[in-house]
């Protein structure tokens, strides 16, 4: 008989062992409860926008970088740009210089026959080579009194020194240091047309101007 109790308590654990673990298996999940649902959708939208939030400061900073970056291009190339142009202007303002310097040395002034008094034409060079001497206050400059052939050596001497000291004097009363002009008279000794006419003669009888520094 303790056998049989015995096997029938076996039996008996046996079926309630397979009961419990059908019941189990059989169990329904849990629901969730729509608190819970409304607090996952919110983490879940909370991501997201955090997400969209990173992606846009990133963005902004990306775009911040490259403002930055082209503004230091710009600003090269401003620089460049205008050491370049510096650079330009300063090799015409030496061109411009160079070509002024020799005008003002080949362009001579002209006087009529024995006279020694500026012609209005004679005036008008006179003022221009009086502004570039004002502008380039460390020059001075010689000018030189020629004659034509007529009249005698002695006489042409005396002419041309008049033809100097007259057109000195007008560069002097326009603002320009009298101590930086010498003046000197070749007379008829240096001919700028060693001609015998009037053309000739017409060139001679002039006033010419060198740079002496």
């Amino acid at each position: 008989m303790t056998n049989k109790r015995m096997l029938v308590c076996i039996v008996l654990i046996s079926m309630m062992a397979m009961f419990i673990v059908s019941g189990c298996s059989t169990r329904q999940p849990d629901v969730k409860t729509p608190a819970e649902i409304a607090e996952e959708e919110a983490a879940e939208r909370a991501r997201v926008e955090a997400e969209k939030r990173i992606k846009a400061e990133e963005e902004v900073r990306r775009k911040k970088v490259e403002i930055q970056r082209q503004k230091r291009i710009e600003e090269q190339q401003r620089q460049q740009a205008q050491k370049e142009a510096a650079k330009r202007a300063e090799k015409r303002r030496q061109q411009e210089d160079i070509e002024a310097r020799n005008r003002f040395e080949e362009t001579d002034i002209y006087f009529d026959y024995n006279e020694s008094t500026l012609r209005w034409d004679s005036q008008e060079e006179l003022k221009i080579k009086a502004e570039w001497m004002r502008t380039h206050p460390a020059v001075n400059i010689i000018i030189e009194g020629h004659c034509d052939e007529r009249g005698s050596a002695a006489y042409n001497i005396a002419l041309g020194e008049r033809r100097a000291e007259t057109a000195k004097n007008f560069i002097v009363d326009l603002g320009v240091e009298s101590e930086r002009i010498e003046t000197v008279s070749f007379g008829e000794e240096r001919p700028f047309d060693p001609r015998s006419n009037e053309e000739a003669w017409s060139k001679n009888r002039r006033a010419h101007f060198v740079i002496k520094n």
